[in-house]
């Protein structure tokens, strides 16, 4: 066999090379037009009620003010509209009292509670006036608790809508009047 040299090898190997075909490349396809649509019509979203809330602190804070006023030489601060008070911190100087008022919108409670970030108490009420009034004396630590819940605290009455309150200066006057 004769032996074959180095540039009959690489003829060789370039006329095998030129004798492969190449598939041609794939024809790129055509984009098709996209349908045409109608525009989406415009949806009114539906209002939809708040869950009702699951804790006192999440609920809305009842309508109304505190204001601070002495009557009669006694410091008083009421929660309300201007017309009529919910809610009355009085302060009785002389025994050292102060006497928490509530109106009610509903039957006239025999007992309020009344619960703060600190502490929940029920307190006795008795009538006077068409209001319910609980007594306590100026140290009670739930006067204090009052005006330094965060934020607000809640009143409630068997028979009557609770109140959601919010603490203020006034709450403080009044019960450091007393003290």
């Amino acid at each position: 066999m004769k032996a074959i040299g180095p540039l009959a090898l690489i003829t060789l190997f370039l006329a095998g090379c030129a004798s492969q075909q190449r598939p041609a490349p794939a024809p790129v396809p055509q984009a098709t037009p996209a349908p045409v649509r109608a525009a989406p019509v415009p949806t009114v979203p539906r209002t939809v009620a708040p869950p009702p809330t699951a804790d006192w602190r999440d609920a809305p804070q009842t309508p109304g003010a505190w204001s601070w006023q002495k009557r009669d030489g006694r410091s008083v601060a009421s929660f309300g509209s201007p017309a009529s008070a919910l809610l009355t911190l009085g302060c009785n100087p002389a025994a050292r009292q102060v006497a928490i008022g509530y109106t009610p919108g509903g039957p006239l409670p025999s007992l309020l509670t009344i619960t703060t970030t600190f502490s929940r108490r029920a307190l006795d009420m008795a009538s006077e006036n068409a209001r319910a009034v609980a007594i306590l004396s100026a140290s009670d630590g739930l006067l204090d608790d009052m005006a330094f819940s965060r934020g607000r605290f809640m009143v409630e009455a068997p028979g009557n809508r609770p109140l959601y309150v919010p603490s203020a200066p006034e709450i403080s006057r009044v019960v450091e009047d007393c003290r």
